[in-house]
């Protein structure tokens, strides 16, 4: 009777956890692996189009990358229930690796579109969900 709460606890974090390695492994587009994905060929897409000629080739990569990235935002905003709080710590190692990812293309992006370096906070506001609500995924800042 008295270990009925940690049982329940444990439960909780084990269907949690199933549940984004299904989705990870999952063939639709709907977590981790996917972001990975979508990021990996968005950097390629921005390679592509930036060793253009013209001179509108970086800008036309970055409009076409952020574009592309608009998917690893749906996917992040399904996510977002089971990331809430401290609830990430304890699954950051299905969803870390795409996130990685996703920063290093929206990186990249930016810097043809700006020619400056993406602040933590920009990274930040990039998450959001389809209404506009940040998904709030933590990201630690450099030190």
């Amino acid at each position: 009777m008295q270990f009925d709460h940690f049982r329940a606890h444990l439960d909780d974090y084990n269907d949690t956890r199933e549940r984004l390695i299904k989705l990870t492994l999952s063939c639709a587009l709907q977590a981790s692996r996917d972001v990975t994905i979508i990021a990996k060929r968005t950097i390629f897409l921005i390679h592509r189009i930036a060793i253009d000629d013209d001179d509108d080739a970086p800008l036309r990569a970055a409009t076409s990358a952020q574009k592309k990235l608009l998917e690893v935002h749906a996917i992040y905003a399904k996510l977002k229930p089971d990331l809430i709080g401290d609830r990430f710590w304890r699954y950051h190692r299905q969803v870390s690796p795409g996130l990685q990812e996703y920063i290093e293309a929206l990186s990249f992006a930016h810097y043809l579109q700006h020619h400056t370096l993406i602040t933590f906070s920009q990274v930040q506001k990039s998450l959001c969900d389809p209404d506009g609500a940040p998904v709030r995924i933590r990201i630690t800042p450099p030190a």
